[in-house]
């Protein structure tokens, strides 16, 4: 019962963390907008996709495609405002998580 306490409580410390709250302002404007939401899934995917690929014959080619098919996309500021307010808020979990493993000393 008392880990269950103590996980609601960092849950509510992190609700009240400035980088969830942007976070969650963010996320609200990019769901207003319909099919935006859509757009940023698919960005994400080609994204992950081509930090993947090891080794690519073309790999330089596909990123410079990357490029030019998202340049115009990242630029729009509705869009750069909720891409850094997720990456800030990611970065604060991944530190969170960091740090319990490390005290825990779990590898």
């Amino acid at each position: 019962m008392e880990l269950k306490q103590a996980t609601e409580q960092l849950v509510d410390s992190v609700k009240e963390t400035d980088a969830y709250q942007n976070y969650q302002i963010q996320k609200e404007k990019i769901f207003q907008q319909p099919g935006l939401a859509q757009q940023i899934n698919e960005y994400r995917k080609s994204r992950f996709q081509l930090q993947e690929m090891e080794d690519a014959d073309d790999l330089l080619e596909l990123m410079e495609e990357f490029e030019r098919k998202y340049s115009e996309f990242s630029e729009d500021p509705l869009i750069n405002d909720f891409l850094d307010a997720e990456v800030s808020f990611c970065r604060m979990v991944q530190e969170i998580y960091e740090n319990l493993t490390n005290a825990l000393n779990f590898e």
